[in-house]
């Protein structure tokens, strides 16, 4: 093969990769999509104070790293959901209600009261994180 004749392969393949239909994105992870629920199942896991568990919080609400994070199936998945509660102002006040809480699901519910908005963005949030870090990491 000519090297004419390569580098036009080489273009037609580079041509279609480049043209290829983008990817189509997985709908986002909502688990239960609801915050009591979700903290129920949190509550449930024994190795919830261990490093691998808080990891896998930490890696599924946070941006994937595309150069360190590509193995877990995790990473990334809770992303937007932290990124609109994070946005929201009227979870403030229920960030620090809750932290008071420890673990008392019904505690933590009560936070949410007259906080519908962040109720909501919580609930998608909580529930991903309860989906997807309910595996041999947390429980």
């Amino acid at each position: 093969m000519s090297v004419r004749c390569f580098l036009s392969s080489l273009s037609v393949v580079a041509f279609f990769i480049a043209c290829s239909p983008a990817k189509e994105e997985e709908p986002p992870v909502v688990g239960v999509n609801d915050v009591k629920k979700a903290c129920e199942i949190r509550t449930t896991w024994l190795k919830r104070d261990s490093d691998k568990c808080r990891e896998c919080i930490a890696i599924a609400t946070n941006a994937a790293c595309e150069c360190t994070d590509r193995q877990r199936a995790y990473a990334g998945k809770c992303h937007d959901h932290h990124l609109k509660r994070a946005n929201e102002p009227t979870c403030s006040d229920v960030t620090k209600c809750i932290a008071s809480c420890t673990d008392s699901c019904d505690c933590i519910d009560k936070c949410y009261e007259g906080k519908d908005q962040c109720r909501t963005l919580s609930a998608a949030l909580d529930g991903c994180v309860a989906e997807v870090c309910n595996t041999e990491e947390c429980k």
